[in-house]
């Protein structure tokens, strides 16, 4: 079917920026989850947990201790998670796009632990 296309949040990259070292891993990770978001790197529907709601985002664990943060537009809009108003995306399509936006980067704590504006 083809890759997603690659949204990448200023944050993301910052989030990147604290481990020079594992950016090439993640960006080898990212054209990984590009071609199947949905089963690559163990990737996970997020939930409310802690007190935040993380639904319509995804987690993917780059390793056991780093995961990205993600949102898939398709699933986003076929699940009615932009009309709920669980993501923010900001210009949304009338239709689902094979898009893949990465919102954060970093330990559990770290990737998990703020909001994203997204």
């Amino acid at each position: 079917m083809g890759e997603y296309e690659a949204v990448f949040l200023p944050r993301f990259w910052e989030c990147v920026a604290r481990y020079p070292d594992l950016r090439p891993r993640v960006e080898k990770f990212v054209r990984r989850l590009l071609a199947d978001p949905y089963q690559a790197g163990s990737s996970h529907a997020l939930t409310v947990k802690g007190g935040q709601d993380r639904r319509g985002k995804r987690g993917a664990h780059l390793s056991r201790n780093f995961v990205l943060v993600f949102m898939v537009c398709e699933e986003c809009m076929n699940l009615g998670y932009r009309a709920k108003g669980y993501n923010r995306c900001d210009p949304c399509p009338e239709q689902p796009l094979r898009r893949v936006i990465f919102l954060a980067f970093g330990t559990h704590k770290e990737a998990y632990g703020h909001t994203w504006g997204g």
